[in-house]
């Protein structure tokens, strides 16, 4: 993983920091898990699994202007998606109507967000929070939207 960090930060022409290397890292892993590798095999940390619902970390993240949120269904489920503003202010839903058990990771099944509010309008720079309801479950990450 070092030599695709180096890459990043050739491409970039800066380097990331650890935390967006971690993030990058644990992203890829799960991309790897999903595919069918075995990142385990790496000493990587453990992907969720359907023994519990998870809302993973969106990608890209930092993102401008479009991002997708990952997440993973042990049971059947109406699934939301609200976003908010640092204040609390809700800026989006995202109704994904009833979802079927099984992991929603990839950009054909993870929830997208096209970095609007609900009024179409173009979200600033900024921190947002993400907030992931299914069933009895309410889980909540961050993520930055940078111009």
């Amino acid at each position: 993983m070092n030599a695709f960090i180096n890459e990043v930060n050739a491409l970039r022409g800066k380097e990331l920091t650890n935390e967006q290397a971690d993030r990058l890292i644990n992203l890829v892993q799960a991309i790897i898990g999903y595919l069918g590798g075995s990142p385990q095999a790496a000493g990587a940390p453990r992907i969720p699994t359907l023994e519990s619902s998870a809302l993973l970390q969106n990608y890209p993240n930092p993102f401008n202007p479009e991002t997708w949120i990952p997440f993973t269904l042990k049971e059947k489920a109406q699934v939301v998606i609200r976003i908010y503003n640092l204040t609390g202010q809700l800026i989006k839903t995202l109704d994904l109507g009833e979802k079927e058990p099984g992991e929603y990771l990839s950009k054909d099944r993870a929830a997208y967000w096209n970095g609007h509010n609900d009024s179409g309008e173009e979200v600033a720079s900024g921190i947002y929070f993400y907030q992931l309801r299914a069933g009895d479950k309410v889980l909540t990450k961050k993520m930055v939207v940078l111009k």
